[in-house]
């Protein structure tokens, strides 16, 4: 079996289920949403009994050592994309905002008074929302006149392509003190694939500790992404508007997307389940 629990309710059930089952089993950890590691007798049952435990980042990996010296990493990816975003060449400049954003509303909120400054500027500027429309709902941006819901669209294609009618992208988060937040702690939010596989490049406010700016330095993608105040945001996106800058960035992140898709990441868990587990 396969188990990729990223809270503790997934683990006590999927625990269940491995002890109705009674058959060897792997764990993937894409996330830790909870401080699962320290406090949950579940999650630790589920590492300490696994026939092996892959993880997606260092931070994890470090967590999880005094219970299970033999965890591997194991990252995500995903598929190349047919479509690449361009230089901006309009007369408005289209931010890109995707996936959860609730879990970083303040992230959201930091970008839209970084907007407000833009235009004080004499900037155009769009944002952009790809998810469902009562996410900005929730966030009492339902209006329209903020963001711009594009809504749900159910296949990669039809993604990648609205991805790269925009011209830079945004991460509003983890922002939060990784010390005190598992989310900041060991979160890498998906959605810096889908940036980096069409070479968007993007703006974010990630706490400089968190396992999300980790990963994308560690790729040569650190510029512009640990903003602190709405000032900086509003300046690095003011700074990718230009052309040479823009091209850099989005050529950084084709090429950090090309290394990491290059080798393949699963044999190790290739291995182990068809040993049986």
């Amino acid at each position: 079996m396969y188990l990729a629990p990223i809270e503790a309710s997934d683990a006590r059930r999927m625990k269940a289920i491995a002890e109705t089952v009674d058959a060897p089993f792997v764990v993937h950890f894409w996330d830790f949403l909870d401080d699962g590691i320290r406090s949950d007798p579940a999650t630790r049952w589920l590492i300490e009994q696994a026939a092996a435990v892959f993880v997606i980042n260092q931070a994890m990996l470090d967590s999880i050592a005094p219970l299970r010296s033999d965890a591997q990493t194991l990252l995500f990816t995903r598929r190349p994309s047919l479509f690449r975003a361009a230089a901006p060449s309009g007369d408005t400049l289209r931010i890109l905002l995707i996936g959860d954003i609730v879990s970083y509303r303040d992230g959201v909120h930091r970008l839209l008074e970084a907007v407000t400054i833009l235009r004080e500027r004499g900037c155009k500027i769009a944002v952009r929302y790809i998810g469902r429309p009562r996410v900005l709902s929730v966030l009492g941006l339902s209006d329209g006149n903020q963001i711009e819901a594009v809504g749900f669209l159910p296949s990669d294609e039809a993604r990648d392509r609205a991805i790269a009618e925009c011209d830079i992208g945004f991460l509003p988060g983890p922002m939060n003190d990784p010390a005190d937040d598992p989310r900041s702690r060991y979160s890498i939010p998906s959605r810096v694939l889908d940036f980096m596989a069409t070479g968007l490049p993007f703006v974010g406010t990630l706490h400089r500790n968190s396992a999300a700016f980790r990963f994308c330095s560690d790729l040569g993608l650190g510029e512009h992404i640990a903003c602190r105040t709405v000032v900086e945001v509003a300046d690095a996106i003011q700074h990718l508007a230009n052309d040479h800058h823009w091209s850099s960035r989005s050529t950084a992140g084709l090429q950090a997307f090309s290394t990491m898709v290059r080798s393949d990441r699963y044999d190790g868990l290739k291995e182990v389940l068809l040993q049986g587990a």
